[in-house]
């Protein structure tokens, strides 16, 4: 048994949940959606700033949360860039850091940017 087999049944749940969802009945969390475009435009200006590429953004209002990933050969962030990526973090709830052959990769995920219409 692999470390990680015990995840299965719990993906298989969570697939299962979201085949029964539809994405219609999300809408845009306005305060959460907000930090998140606040730390996409700081990420996007790293990105460009150290010669990453920014992977497109898929929105799925089902899913609940917004990603962000981007690939570096080099992540170089110096002063007031520093300062202002370090607070946009603080509105992530994971960060993921992986090195792959000579790059970087970092994902980042802000929490509930879409929710539940009420009724």
């Amino acid at each position: 048994m692999k470390k990680l087999d015990f995840l299965i049944p719990i993906m298989k749940q969570y697939e299962i949940y979201l085949s029964k969802e539809k994405n219609e009945d999300y809408e845009i969390n306005p305060e959460q959606f907000d930090k998140f475009r606040e730390l996409f435009l700081q990420f996007e200006q790293i990105t460009k700033n150290c010669d990453g590429i920014f992977k497109p953004i898929q929105m799925i209002p089902k899913e609940l949360h917004g990603y962000l990933t981007a690939t570096f050969i080099v992540f170089n962030i110096y002063g007031s860039d520093l300062l202002n990526f370090s607070k946009a973090l603080s509105n992530a709830s994971a960060i993921s850091i992986d090195i792959t052959g000579k790059k970087v990769e970092i994902d980042i995920v802000v929490p509930n940017i879409f929710r539940k219409k009420q009724n």
